[in-house]
């Protein structure tokens, strides 16, 4: 039997869609390592696709702004930039220096690997709901049992959340709400991390003729 990897290099027309579809292709491709983007901001903050939200800073190179033109220094997770820094954000977008007014930058950088799940009106016990295989919180939207919305903003996993805070558990096998918010729905997107690296799908076995 052929592995996947060699029924792709065999090229075979009948089976090529095939074999797309069983290693997800799309997904693939949205996860290619080293993605560059040229970007124009109107503020300090670069939201990527969901599909391409950001796992890890390579470079980022500051073009047009009020700030010093030039590479950027990158700092930890979450932190917020002074002049002349960058700074990923924990929903996976970049961040970067609102006294730099910057309009035109590069960022390289690698994406998270993995397909994006969106989730409505999600049950919410005793401040929780299970999410298995997460990778990166996006977003979240409480609603009280009075039917009130609540605006919540994402902070790193594991941390202990207060009002008007959600987060991963450090986990990353569920979403953690505050207690004070109290939550009993809540409308969610995050990244869930493939069931099979693609590397192994490729090496396993094919089943397709």
């Amino acid at each position: 039997m052929s592995t996947v990897k060699e029924s792709f290099d065999q090229a075979n027309p009948n089976t090529i869609a095939d074999l797309l579809r069983a290693i997800g292709f799309g997904n693939v491709l949205a996860g290619l390592r080293r993605q560059v983007i040229r970007a124009s901001l109107s503020s300090h903050k670069l939201v990527l696709p969901n599909i391409m939200k950001c796992q890890r800073l390579v470079g980022v190179y500051a073009r047009v702004g009020t700030g010093t033109p030039g590479a950027q220094s990158i700092q930890t997770v979450g932190a917020t930039p002074s002049a002349g820094q960058v700074a990923q954000t924990h929903t996976g977008d970049v961040l970067f220096a609102s006294a730099d007014a910057w309009t035109e930058v590069d960022v390289e950088y690698e994406p998270v690997l993995g397909e994006v799940v969106s989730l409505s009106s999600k049950p919410v016990v005793s401040n929780t709901f299970s999410a298995p295989g997460a990778l990166t919180l996006i977003s979240a939207v409480g609603y009280t049992s009075a039917g009130a919305t609540v605006a919540l903003t994402v902070v790193a996993p594991g941390t202990s959340v207060t009002t008007g805070q959600v987060a991963l558990a450090a986990s990353k096998n569920a979403v953690n709400f505050a207690s004070a918010d109290s939550i009993v729905r809540a409308d969610a997107v995050y990244i869930k991390g493939y069931a099979s690296e693609p590397g192994a799908v490729l090496a396993s076995t094919s089943n397709i003729l």
